[in-house]
């Protein structure tokens, strides 16, 4: 839902979003090392599951916000998302690493999403 301001075609907007997970992969490469041994890349490409015993947290929630121009039919937005919903946890609640470098398995994530929207509205 947003809640839009517009002066001569030109648009501000801003408003909330929830957003519930259906489903997704994760692929990618994960390399460790620590002061006395190097492993192996590991590669990963797997589905996305939001069980309890995961830390894939279904819902995500944030604000969203924006600019945009509308003339006659034609609309242009650009606008920009901040999720606020914690997405990544650390892996073992509680445990900090006693590693000499950044632990960042025990960093939080979060959804940062820009966009780009084209539309045509047809008169029904």
């Amino acid at each position: 839902m947003n809640f839009v301001y517009t002066v001569r075609g030109v648009q501000l907007f801003a408003g909330p979003y929830a957003a519930l997970g259906l489903g997704g992969r994760q692929r990618g490469t994960s390399y460790s090392a620590s002061p006395s041994a190097k492993f192996a890349p590991f590669h990963f490409n797997e589905k996305i599951r939001y069980d309890s015993d995961v830390h894939n947290p279904r819902l995500d929630a944030g604000v969203n916000f924006g600019i945009g121009y509308r003339r006659g039919p034609v609309q242009v937005q650009f606008g920009y998302q901040i999720g606020l919903v914690t997405l990544q946890r650390a892996h073992i609640e509680g445990v900090v690493a006693d590693f000499p470098y950044h632990d960042f398995n025990a960093d939080a994530a979060y959804n940062r999403v820009v966009q780009l929207t084209g539309t045509y509205f047809l008169k029904l």
